[in-house]
């Protein structure tokens, strides 16, 4: 099966930034003042005026030549970058990271040979222009190449689980996990400091950057399809409800479950879920492949004792947000419920399944205020309840984003924009 389809290609065009690729820009430019950054090549608009010669400089002297016109190539086909990014330097992080990872430690007790995941990183094809592109990551947005390293570790150790006959694939998520990411460095930088809800055009730059990788890795047959697709799909969700294609059940490839098991277990340690990352799997069936969840859950009871064991939460405040969460997931059921607008049928689905969830992790068992006594008794119930109800905000805020990304008209449809519907995405916004 293609890993997409042709006539869907300009819809993902259409999907991206305008300035994406000036973003970029400005990353390799300021690079360029810290390490040798030269065009390996003369540099051509797409009308054919030469902008710079092959062995320019670029830094920020040329910035305003290289985004004032449409390059006939992309840039990163033209770059040399001094100290640029080898395969020894991806091992020699990927064994720094394996040490460090309590996730990727228990992994290895799971693996008949613990060091596959290290060598299948170091086997990676590193094209030059790849290489280019793996190299500004490294240098302008570190945090997120090592979690890259780390999703490439995680995704091959849980392919790898499957045994001799899954080489193929352990490769196709290996190289997938390091290069999911990279389309980040066409998003706003100031996005990702952020620590508020994002704006729709925040959130649609975020919703971009697999599409950006997939389509920066399908001009490469090293890559396309199957590790372009992974790729694309990392943020796919088995319900539909992941991003950029909403894509659901057999349409979605293994690798690209793999990868967004990998993906979700590394964030979830990188948010500080890593202490509840077996409940919080176990929370979603309805979205993530089990054969990938059920290998991280067998591994996850060989995972060490995390150095830094989250701290207990006040338990007032626990009961606090788990109210509030069930609040608002009683509250959209019951403003959707008789709605038969688009946006309250896809919103109804949604929490449906998370009521779902919640009832699974006991969560709606009892009134919140029932919970108070256990949690002033036992820290390690609070710190577990505390993530869970974490993330169910977090998955409402997904389900208040989804609804935006898909372009339901909540409030341009009549049917769908009723009073109740409003005043809960309006509550959810403010989460």
């Amino acid at each position: 099966m293609s890993s997409i389809a042709d006539e869907t290609m300009q819809d993902i065009r259409d999907s991206l930034p305008e300035n994406c690729d000036e973003i970029y820009t400005r990353h390799v430019t300021e690079l360029g003042e810290q390490r040798q950054v030269q065009a390996s090549e003369d540099i051509f608009s797409a009308t054919g005026h030469k902008l710079l010669a092959r062995q320019a400089r670029i830094d920020r002297g040329v910035f305003e030549k290289l985004t004032r016109h449409k390059l006939l190539r992309p840039l990163d086909h033209s770059l040399s970058i001094e100290g640029a990014v080898q395969s020894p330097e991806l091992v020699t992080v990927g064994q720094e990271l394996a040490e460090q990872d309590p996730l990727l430690q228990a992994l290895h007790t799971t693996l008949k040979n613990p060091q596959a995941p290290l060598n299948h990183l170091g086997k990676v094809i590193l094209v030059p222009p790849l290489a280019a592109k793996l190299t500004v990551f490294r240098e302008r947005m570190s945090d997120h190449f090592r979690h890259a390293v780390r999703v490439a570790l995680t995704a091959c150790a849980l392919a790898e689980s499957g045994g001799a006959e899954t080489a193929a694939l352990s490769r196709t998520v290996c190289t997938a996990g390091l290069f999911h990411d990279l389309g980040e460095l066409h998003i706003s930088p100031e996005i990702f400091a952020l620590r508020r809800p994002l704006e729709p055009p925040e959130e649609r730059q975020v919703r971009a950057h697999p599409v950006i990788a997939y389509l920066l890795l399908r001009e490469f047959p090293q890559y396309h399809p199957e590790v372009s697709r992974a790729v694309l799909e990392h943020h796919e969700r088995l319900d539909g409800s992941g991003y950029p294609q909403g894509r659901s059940g057999d349409r979605l490839a293994m690798a690209g479950r793999i990868l967004a098991v990998a993906e979700l277990a590394v964030a979830l340690c990188d948010r500080g879920g890593g202490d509840n990352l077996a409940a919080i799997l176990k929370g979603q069936p309805e979205k993530l492949d089990a054969l990938p969840v059920g290998r991280l859950l067998l591994a996850l009871q060989h995972c060490p004792t995390s150095n830094k064991q989250s701290r207990p939460t006040m338990p007032e405040m626990i009961i606090a947000d788990l109210r509030e969460v069930l609040d608002l997931v009683q509250q959209g059921l019951e403003a959707t419920r008789t709605d038969t607008g688009a946006a309250a049928r896809l919103i109804n689905g949604r929490l449906t399944d998370l009521a779902r969830s919640l009832d699974r992790a006991g969560m709606r068992a009892a009134a919140p205020d029932q919970w108070l006594e256990d949690l002033q008794e036992s820290p390690e119930l609070s710190v577990e309840l505390a993530a869970l109800t974490r993330e169910a905000s977090y998955r409402l805020k997904g389900i208040a984003a989804e609804i935006q990304h898909q372009q339901v008209a909540v409030n341009g449809d009549t049917r769908s924009a009723t009073p109740a519907l409003s005043d809960w995405l309006d509550r959810i916004s403010r989460l």
